[in-house]
């Protein structure tokens, strides 16, 4: 199933709307169903955990003040630049 259809009846109790999906395996949850931190079962609150435990945290990013210092060096050598053909009067 996708993330993107529409919630069907629920997957444990056939005529009852569901009102969101397992996080784990994304099966169609009634309100009753939702016992298990947004999962359908213990098995899925598990898998869920531990997939959420075992990501790789990003990397960290460049400081906004390397581009300020990129920016400012392309400035001058350009502003020299302009001056050595005879750009600037």
């Amino acid at each position: 199933m996708f993330l993107g259809m529409a919630l069907d009846s629920c997957n444990v109790h056939t005529g009852v709307r569901a009102t969101r999906r397992c996080a784990a395996c994304n099966k169609p949850l009634c309100k009753e169903c939702q016992d298990f931190d947004g999962c359908c079962s213990e098995r899925c609150a598990a898998a869920n955990k531990r997939f959420a435990t075992s990501r790789i945290p990003p990397k960290p990013g460049r400081s906004p003040w390397q581009g300020v210092a990129t920016l400012a060096v392309l400035a001058v050598a350009a502003y020299f630049a302009a001056k050595h053909f005879g750009l600037l009067g």
